[in-house]
C-alpha cells in the first residue's frame, strides 16, 4: 500500500491531512513534530498567555482526532534530512520510510538579530506552546516587560501581557507598526489605540543588545539610550524554514522553491505553507499554507490533479482585540492610482480604498469588520466602482 510522510504539524500539515483523508480514508500517513504536543493554532499561544485558554483549550486537534483519522503521530522527533532518493525521512533518533510522497510542512522560524547579550537570563522568543508556557511564567515576576518587534506578534504579545497585569513596552526599530498592512496615517491610528490599552510603543529604536549581568536588566540602542525592564521577548519577524531542504540537496531560496504543483526540485517531495515559495514570491499567510496543502496533499495521492493559480494577499486579523483587515495593494506608487481615506481618530478608525480605473484593488479596514467585508466583496467582484458604492464605501452602520 502507498505510504504518504508529512513532516510538521501545523495548519498546512493538518489541513494536508484532512485533503487526503477526504479522498483516501485507507493510504497511510506519518506525521512527523518537533514539539511534544498535538496541533494547536498558533494565535491560540497568545490567548494562553493571557490566560484565556488553558493548555487544553490551545490544543485544537488532541490525538484521539489524530486516532480517528488513522494517522501516526511521531511526537517530539525532529526531523532534519529527506533522503530524496529513496524517500526516507531522517530524523535526530531514527530513520522512516520508506515513503511514496513526502509533503515538507515546517513553517516558519523565528528571527533573532545579532543583539548583544541574547545568552541571559529571561530572554524569550515565541514559537512554540511550550515557549508561550515560559512566557506566561516569566511574567508573573517581571517588573517590566519588553517586546522587541512592532509586528504582529509582537503587538499581540504586549497586549497579553497587559491583560494579565504587565508593563509591557513595544519596541521597533521601524518609524511605524505594522508597515506591511498599515500606511503611516493608519499606524498612527494603531498606536494610539494601543496607547489607550496601556501599551508603550517606542518606533524607531535600534536595539543594539540586551544588558545586565546574568539576568535581563534592559535593552540599549545603537545610540546608547536605555530602557530598563527585566523580561525581553523578541518578536522581530519570521524566515521561512528551509533547514531540511538544505540539508537534503532541494532548492530554496527565500522558502522551498516549488512548482504549480507544489513540488519541489525534488520529484516526489513537496513543499507548502509558510515554508514554501512559489514562482519567486514568499507569502507568509494562512491562506496561503491552506491553499497550497491542499493542491499538494492533491498532487501527492495523483500527480497533476491540482496546480497554484495564485491567491489575492489579505491579511484579517485581531490585533490586541481591534480588527484589522489589509487586502490587495495598498502602498500605490503610481500616480494612475486613486486612494480614498477616513479617519477617525477619537474612535480609532482608519478606513482607506485603492483604486485603478474606478475598480477596487486593495483596502484597509481598522475597527469595522462591516467594511473589511464590503472592500473585500468589491475587490473581488472587480467591477468599476457605482456612485452609491464610492458613496457607501466605508459605511458601519
Amino acid at each position: 500500500m502507498p505510504r504518504l510522510a508529512i513532516i510538521g504539524n501545523g495548519v498546512a500539515a493538518t489541513t494536508a491531512i484532512r485533503e487526503i483523508r477526504s479522498r483516501d480514508k485507507k493510504i497511510e500517513v506519518d506525521v512527523f513534530s518537533d514539539e511534544r504536543h498535538p496541533y494547536y493554532p498558533k494565535p491560540n499561544l497568545i490567548d494562553l498567555v493571557a490566560n484565556r485558554r488553558t493548555i487544553e483549550e490551545t490544543i485544537r486537534h488532541d490525538m484521539g482526532w489524530y486516532e480517528k483519522n488513522d494517522i501516526d503521530l511521531f511526537l517530539s522527533t525532529p526531523v532534519f534530512q529527506i533522503d530524496t532518493e529513496k524517500k526516507r525521512v531522517i530524523s535526530t533518533s531514527e530513520d522512516y520510510g520508506d515513503y511514496d510522497s513526502i509533503l515538507i510542512a515546517v513553517g516558519c522560524r523565528p528571527h533573532i538579530p545579532p543583539f548583544e547579550g541574547l545568552n541571559k537570563n529571561n530572554v524569550h522568543v515565541i514559537r512554540t506552546l511550550d515557549d508561550a508556557l515560559d512566557i506566561k511564567e516569566a511574567v508573573k515576576g517581571a517588573g517590566r516587560e519588553i517586546v522587541i518587534g512592532g509586528g504582529i506578534l509582537g503587538i499581540e504579545l504586549a497586549a497579553a501581557m497587559r491583560e494579565v497585569g504587565g508593563e509591557p513596552i513595544v519596541v521597533d526599530y521601524d518609524t511605524r507598526l505594522l508597515p506591511v498592512q498599515l500606511d503611516a496615517q493608519g499606524s498612527s491610528v494603531l498606536t494610539k489605540l494601543l496607547e489607550k490599552k496601556g501599551i508603550q510603543i517606542l518606533a524607531g529604536f535600534a536595539c543594539k543588545g540586551i544588558v545586565g549581568d546574568e539576568d535581563v536588566e534592559g535593552i540599549v540602542s545603537n545610540q546608547g539610550d536605555l530602557i530598563q525592564g527585566d523580561l525581553v521577548v523578541i518578536a522581530t519577524g519570521v524566515r521561512s524554514n528551509t533547514i531540511i531542504a538544505k540539508n537534503s540537496g532541494i532548492d530554496y531560496k527565500m522558502g522551498i522553491t516549488v512548482d504549480e504543483h507544489m513540488q519541489t526540485s525534488s520529484p516526489g517531495i513537496f513543499a507548502a505553507g509558510d515554508c514554501a515559495e512559489v514562482n519567486g514570491t514568499w507569502y507568509g499567510i494562512i491562506p496561503f499554507a491552506t491553499v497550497t496543502s491542499r493542491i499538494a496533499a492533491q498532487n501527492m495521492l495523483e500527480f497533476g490533479t491540482a496546480k497554484f493559480e495564485g491567491i489575492t494577499p489579505s491579511n484579517q486579523l485581531q490585533v490586541a482585540g481591534i480588527d484589522l483587515t489589509s487586502i490587495g495593494l495598498i502602498h500605490p506608487e503610481s500616480p494612475e492610482y486613486e486612494t480614498i481615506v477616513s479617519v477617525d481618530m477619537e474612535e480609532g478608525r482608519y478606513f482607506k480604498a485603492v483604486l485603478k480605473d474606478n475598480v477596487a484593488v486593495g483596502g484597509i479596514s481598522l475597527g469595522s469588520r462591516k467594511v473589511a467585508m464590503n472592500l473585500r466583496s468589491l475587490i473581488m467582484k472587480g467591477d468599476p466602482l457605482s456612485q452609491n458604492e464610492r458613496e457607501t464605501l466605508f459605511d458601519t452602520v
